[in-house]
């Protein structure tokens, strides 16, 4: 069965992430999680989908993050993707990393302002938890908006 979800990452993978047109991305939907994840494993990745990407409609710069997540991680090679994988869970520093260029590809990809609303709203209507983790490792919605200034 196809739902909304899948065709808007298979629209955003067929305009802006061709290099993972022929890898296998399996689409789950979770309405118990918060956000989204992706997670790569050498010959498929997964894409899970949380309530707060399709509470208001699916937000393509949620989407469009994960997605480069799967970019990086294919770049990066299956051994590299996993050590940094597994590293990001005992170092704020390495996830702030990984979180934040995972950010900037989706900016670079045309992103910038769906990215800039979803982290807003995130931000304003989230508990104090989710809010720590989006300001910790993730690029505010200032430094998006400034990143997306100096593309132009």
């Amino acid at each position: 069965m196809m739902f909304e979800t899948d065709l808007i990452v298979g629209n955003i993978i067929k305009k802006s992430f061709p290099e993972l047109k022929k890898h296998k991305i399996i689409i789950l939907n979770f309405k118990r999680i918060y956000g989204a994840r992706a997670v790569y494993l050498y010959f498929l990745s997964l894409l899970i989908i949380g309530k707060s990407i399709g509470k208001r409609g699916v937000n393509q710069g949620g989407i469009a993050h994960e997605l480069s997540h799967l970019e990086i991680f294919r770049k990066w090679g299956f051994w590299k993707s996993a050590l940094f994988s597994f590293l990001q869970f005992f170092s704020g520093k390495i996830r702030r990393r990984i979180e934040r260029e995972a950010d900037l590809l989706a900016i670079n990809k045309g992103y910038g302002k769906e990215l800039y609303l979803l982290r807003k709203r995130s931000l304003s209507k989230s508990d104090e938890r989710i809010r720590k983790l989006l300001n910790k490792y993730y690029l505010s919605p200032e430094e998006i908006k400034s990143y997306m200034k100096k593309q132009k």
